[in-house]
């Protein structure tokens, strides 16, 4: 396997070790302060998808709120992870 590999340039051996650490990173539950910066970043004034569900809910409908829906997405994770095809 290492013959041949002085000729592979120093940064596609550094790009290999980063795409590792990110498959590691996304291995790991989603913490509230993520879900935090995602709902700050969604757009408001827009018209609901198929599910009916408006960004307005979650950016102003409270901590409480965010609170049940960080819940939900950590067990949707856990689910995910223990499933067959996770």
């Amino acid at each position: 396997m290492s013959e041949g590999t002085e000729d592979v340039a120093e940064s596609v051996w550094n790009s290999v070790v980063q795409m590792v650490q990110e498959e590691n990173w996304m291995g790991e539950e989603p913490s509230k302060i993520e879900m935090d910066k995602c709902i700050s970043k969604m757009k408001t004034g827009k018209s609901p998808g198929g599910d009916e569900f408006v960004a307005e809910i979650l950016k102003y409908g409270g901590e409480e709120l965010r609170n049940k829906v960080y819940e939900i997405v950590r067990e949707m994770w856990r689910r995910a992870v223990h499933s067959e095809e996770g």
